[in-house]
Order: C-alpha cells, then sequence, then structure tokens
C-alpha cells in the first residue's frame, strides 16, 4: 500500500483537467478493464452511471454504477 500523503502535500499538488482513469468489471474478459469513450447516463432509478467500452477489447461494452462523487468529479473533467 503506498504512503498517505499528508493535507500539506494534497493541497500543495495542481489540479490537473485530465480525465480520471475508470475501471468496470468485463464480463466477457472476466475481469476488471479499463474504461474509453465514457459516457455519463442516470439510470431510470436516478442512480448516476458511466458506459464505455473495453481499452483492452473495443468490440465489448462495458458499465459501472458511480457515486455522486465520481459523477460529479467525471462531470467537471469532462467539461
Amino acid at each position: 500500500m503506498p504512503p498517505r500523503k499528508s493535507q500539506a502535500q494534497k493541497d500543495a499538488t495542481p489540479e490537473t483537467a485530465e480525465m480520471p482513469v475508470l475501471t468496470a468489471y468485463c464480463t466477457k474478459l472476466r475481469k476488471k478493464v479499463e474504461m474509453a469513450q465514457i459516457e455519463l447516463v442516470t439510470m431510470k432509478n436516478g442512480r448516476p452511471a458511466a458506459k464505455g467500452v473495453a481499452k483492452e477489447d473495443p468490440t465489448l461494452s462495458v458499465f459501472r454504477i458511480l457515486s455522486k462523487a465520481e459523477h460529479e468529479q467525471l462531470s467537471k473533467a469532462m467539461s
């Protein structure tokens, strides 16, 4: 496990507008894969989610349910 950053180190690190790396479980590959071409969606019950394709095999689509904090972070990074 990597050492934790102190609050001072967190504040000193500049925030970048890079797209955060999202992983999702691919049922065909039977492992977690990184997502590409991420699209934010809202499910029928109102929960935020992300749809995309697996970077390893772009023919396979993957889906991940997000927390509200993850959704806000992604929406800021995408805009």
